[in-house]
């Protein structure tokens, strides 16, 4: 149980943070799009993802075998072995331009 004093200072504090508090600034999910990659885990589906880097903008595509979504931090990570190079890297889901299955 809390003090008084203890009550009012935990309020300020939460007060304090309610107050200086930001959305994160980042475009909202797509439920379309996380619906689609959570089925093409389920179907182990390819997809053909397209996204932009962050560094100098280049626009990618790669082709991907997903195994998995991750949430952290306000964003969605995708987990996925790209096929054309085997190497198992996150995307970024935010940053993603476009997705589609591809039928394999």
């Amino acid at each position: 149980m809390c003090l008084k004093k203890e009550k009012a200072d935990i309020e300020w504090f939460i007060s304090n943070e309610l107050f200086h508090y930001h959305d994160p600034a980042h475009a909202a999910i797509d439920p379309d799009n996380l619906w689609m990659v959570a089925q093409a885990i389920r179907n182990q589906s390819v997809l053909e993802i397209e996204y932009q880097k962050l560094k100098d903008h280049q626009i990618v595509k790669r082709t991907v075998e997903p195994v998995g979504l991750m949430f952290s931090e306000y964003y969605f990570y995708l987990m996925g072995i790209i096929t054309d190079s085997s190497t198992r890297e996150a995307f970024h889901k935010e940053r993603s331009l476009s997705n589609h299955l591809s039928a394999r």
